[in-house]
């Protein structure tokens, strides 16, 4: 016999095995803790041996077994014998297939009665001395609740057992349903499975606790218990008293405690089978998915549809997907198969080594080789390689690849070679891909005579490569956990170095410039992060209270430098009075301001730029006027859309993005952008927003300053859970250095184990983990009482607003969007728990945004600092030594009356306003001077 033959014959008889063992055990276990009960462990124990080895109904309680057992397997054989016949032929027989379709539809009330039947019939026969007696006294209550008892075993027993069968026989049913089957499969629901384990259960344990409890009120009496007939002897406390005052208790406690550890064993295998119910289909979803991103094309077929449930709809829904995508995938080598197929320039397809398996027509004609000469000729030989390269070409493949590929430029001269040694001038474009095979390589040859023809063949190929750029617009979207993840490493580690008292100036001038690159960096991820969103239909408005006037002043501080070092003059206009504070998304506006201030800056080199703001029909209007390059006015709708510059344009460099993104938000926010250009004339761009106005001033952030420690050297233990190790040392090291005992965990499983031995007072939890991820993870901690206690925070790098709602619904109590700073994340330590920080009082924290130089006491600064301490600072400001402005600044912070000035030059220094720092000596100089 062959060999396959026996390893499928050997997995049908393994079936039919497992299924009897589990059959076998499961009614007799369950018969052994029904039959667990006496006054003492041994008592129980003895009785229920007996039960199977007694003579009165030992032998009874085997044949019935044997003969349940029996029953089951004639029940199920017509599955068996289908399940082997698949293993044996590709094509079973059909009514074989329907009578076992037709057995399974019914295998659930089977089991179900067939269970209940054989404990009914076990309680009918070795209880049938009693019904006598019981009937004669007119006494049928026991007999009753013994009836019911069975009743509740057998069907708590049939529902164990329909689920491991279901779970066993899940590979026949799939061969039983997957094909054309002529019965159809019954509609079995995840949610009746999971309440009927639930009635099972309950229906169980009830007459368990009922029988436990007659075994109490009996050893009660026995014992002559004063409190027997009061109700407070049922009382918990009165309970446990007695108990522990009457050895018969105590050993009724200990049987009680055995046949609970036996039905929580049961629970958990129950629960066990429903995981697998569930666990099936999931698998089976990932698989397919798995399946779908590997280029396998047998492995992008339909998922079979084995169980008719809620994930038989799911399934339905990616078969179509399936279907369509391989309708599209099929279209679409079709069109490119035809544009090879038909392409006026010649086409040619190689691997690394030079082997050509793809030659179009066009190719045979320009080089004289039919189709079927490719197998004796390589790419090398269709070009005339100089002296120089040839022998090391022919032997080592990279470096004809090296050659043929221009770095520098996408297009390169070659000569070629007909089949009659002609030599053939061409231009080639060489593209790289990357396959399971290897490197694939297909160049584009052009004869230089027939550009423009081939041109025209190269539009449809365009419309393709701009839907794939709108389908990469979509997977940008949600791949912000990938994009911004690394980050989180970068600005991390940057933040902690830059809090290093032993690095020099120039360190720290280095570092800074890391952070400073890795925001720019953020700053480009979100800005591809934003048009995707936009194209997806995924950008939310986020609506605060803001100062609208000091909204438009920190954009003049914000520019005016850069304004400066231009030789431009910048100015800020407002048409009428405007309302203090308004409602609306102050985050976009910003972004929205800034790209269209930072263009005009960008592509002005003489004149100015000007800003009006002013209120109009109750809508706010912004215009931003430049004297700049202009916009030729054809081409003011290209530049709005996602990667479209000017032609305008030098070397002023940008990825095209910024008035797309502008357009779009303005679009968002109610408003309509408007741009009034011409080239060489500078440019206006204008619109109007609905902000509301608000009565109520914006909340002020307050600084406490630099975080030193926990203060009352009180120690806190918090458990870091991430799957990347640099992103748990970067938390490790911040919480550390101010006093924290932290222990790590690389996944929700481990977070949970680490839990229970470690006991933090916190938890830091990345959302995306293999093994257990974030979700699952918080659910098993705060579904027990110590996790009650600990506050759980998300570590999350999503862009998304909609994640940050399902974080809060899971269980989190806070979260922390990648990459964070080292203040975020003490400040959400000090909102959401009862640990408080020591703080350093010489920072001089958020005074540095607030302080206003108009309401500064010149007189009374001008009385504290001494001659010397100006001249420093007029040297100072003489050289633009800004990083040495802010020591002297933070020499001042302890000297009072000084606090604002000490904010003020902080601030002039970060923005580099030397203009503002010196009008602001001067006038201290002026008022010294009197």
């Amino acid at each position: 016999m062959p060999r396959h033959k026996k390893i499928r014959r050997n997995r049908s008889r393994f079936l039919v095995f497992n299924v009897l063992k589990m059959t076998f055990f499961i009614p007799l276990t369950i018969l052994f803790l029904t039959g667990l009960d006496g006054p003492a462990m041994r008592d129980a124990l003895e009785r229920s041996f007996d039960s199977f080895s007694g003579r009165a109904t030992g032998g009874t309680l085997w044949m019935l077994l044997l003969l349940f057992n029996i029953l089951i397997y004639f029940f199920l054989k017509p599955v068996f014998l289908f399940n082997r016949e698949c293993r044996h032929t590709a094509a079973p027989d059909r009514f074989m297939r329907k009578k076992a379709a037709i057995i399974y539809n019914w295998l659930l009330p089977f089991v179900i009665f067939l269970s209940i039947a054989f404990f009914l019939t076990g309680a009918g026969l070795q209880y049938g001395n009693m019904i006598g007696s019981m009937k004669d006294s007119g006494t049928t209550v026991p007999f009753l609740v013994r009836i019911l008892e069975s009743v509740s075993t057998g069907f708590f027993t049939g529902v164990i057992l329909y689920l491991n069968l279901e779970n066993l026989l899940f590979p026949a049913k799939k061969l039983i349903f997957t094909d054309q089957c002529e019965v159809h499969q019954k509609y079995s629901s995840f949610y009746t499975k999971l309440i009927l384990s639930m009635t099972a259960i309950v229906f169980f344990l009830f007459f368990q606790i009922f029988n436990s409890l007659a075994s109490f009120y009996l050893i009660g009496s026995a014992e002559n218990i004063d409190l027997i007939s009061q109700d407070k002897f049922w009382e918990g406390a009165d309970l446990f008293r007695m108990t522990g005052e009457h050895e018969g208790l105590q050993d009724l406690i200990r049987v009680l405690f055995a046949k609970i550890i036996l039905f929580c064993f049961y629970v958990f295998h129950i629960l066990r089978q429903i995981k697998k119910t569930f666990k099936n289909p999931l698998d089976t979803v990932r698989e397919k998915l798995e399946a779908l991103n590997t280029d396998v094309p047998e492995l992008s077929r339909q998922i079979d549809i084995v169980n008719n449930d809620e994930f038989s709809a799911i399934y339905s829904e990616i078969n179509k997907l399936i279907d369509k995508q391989n309708l599209l995938l099929k279209s679409s080598e079709e069109k490119l198969e035809k544009i090879v197929e038909y392409a006026a320039d010649p086409i040619i397809s190689f691997h690394e080594n030079g082997e050509i398996h793809v030659f179009n027509p066009a190719a045979e004609e320009f080089f004289g080789y039919g189709a079927d000469e490719m197998t004796d000729v390589n790419m090398i030989d269709l070009i005339a390689l100089p002296d120089s390269v040839r022998e090391t070409c022919r032997t080592d493949s990279k470096s004809f690849t090296d050659y043929i590929i221009n770095r520098d430029r996408k297009i390169k001269r070659f000569t070629g070679v007909h089949k009659s040694g002609k030599a053939l001038p061409f231009e080639a474009n060489v593209s790289i891909s990357e396959t399971s095979h290897g490197l694939h390589f297909t160049a584009i040859i052009r004869d230089v005579a027939g550009q423009i023809e081939f041109e025209e063949t190269l539009k449809e190929a365009r419309v393709q490569a701009e839907n794939a750029n709108r389908m990469k617009s979509e997977f940008l979207a949600n791949m912000s956990h990938e994009l911004r993840t690394p980050l989180n490493a970068v600005l991390g580690f940057t933040q902690l170095l830059s809090t290093d008292k032993n690095l020099t100036d120039g360190q720290l001038e280095k570092i800074n410039t890391i952070s400073r690159s890795g925001e720019h960096l953020l700053a480009l991820i979100n800005d591809i992060l934003d048009i995707s969103k936009i194209e997806s239909g995924k950008t939310e408005v986020h609506e605060t209270v803001f100062d609208l006037n000091r909204f438009v002043e920190d954009l003049k501080d914000m520019f005016i430098l850069k304004c400066k070092s231009k030789g431009l003059s910048f100015y800020v206009e407002y048409a009428g009075d405007i309302p203090p504070y308004v409602i609306g998304d102050l985050g976009k506006l910003r972004q929205i301001m800034i790209n269209i201030i930072g263009n005009a800056v960008k592509f002005t080199s003489e004149g100015g730029i000007s800003i009006l703001v002013g209120e109009e029909k109750g809508r706010i209007r912004f215009s931003v006027n430049d004297t700049g390059k202009g916009i030729p006015s054809e081409e003011i709708g290209r530049i709005l859309q996602p990667f479209m510059q000017s032609s305008n344009v030098d070397h002023e460099g940008g990825t095209g993005l910024g008035l797309a993104i502008t357009n779009s938000f303005i679009n968002l926010l109610g408003g309509k952008l408007d741009i009034q250009s011409e080239a060489g004339s500078g440019s206006t761009f204008s619109f109007d927003l609905p902000l509301k106005v608000s009565e109520e001033a914006p909340e002020e952030e307050v600084s406490l300053g630099k975080v030193l420690a926990v203060k009352g050297n009180r120690v806190v233990k918090a458990l870091i859970v991430d799957d990347k190790v640099n992103n748990r040392l970067i938390l490790k090291t911040m919480l550390e250095n101010v006093g924290f005992i932290t222990m790590e965990a690389q996944n929700g499983q481990e977070a949970v184990e680490r839990t229970v031995e470690f006991d933090p007072a916190m938890i830091f939890m990345d959302i995306k983990m293999p093994v257990m991820d974030g979700y699952e993870a918080v659910g098993i901690i705060k579904n027990t009482e110590q996790g009650k206690k600990i506050t759980i925070f998300a570590l999350t790098a999503s862009a998304f607003r909609h994640d940050e709602q399902k974080i809060f619904q899971s269980g989190f109590d806070g979260f922390l969007p990648k990459p964070f700073k080292l203040e975020s994340l003490y400040k959400i330590i000090a909102d959401k728990t009862d640990v408080d920080f020591e703080y350093d009082k010489a920072a001089p924290g958020e005074a540095v945004k607030q302080a206003d130089p108009d309401k500064l006491d010149f007189d009374r600064i001008a009385g504290l600092l001494t001659e010397e301490e100006l001249q420093a600072l007029d040297d100072i400001i003489l050289i633009n030594d800004f990083t040495a402005l802010k020591k002297q600044a933070s020499a001042f912070a302890d000297r009072d009356g000084l606090a604002d000035l000490v904010a003020i030059l902080i601030r002039y220094a970060d923005n580099f306003n030397d203009a503002g720092l010196e009008n602001l000596i001067e006038e201290i100089r002026n008022r010294k001077n009197g």
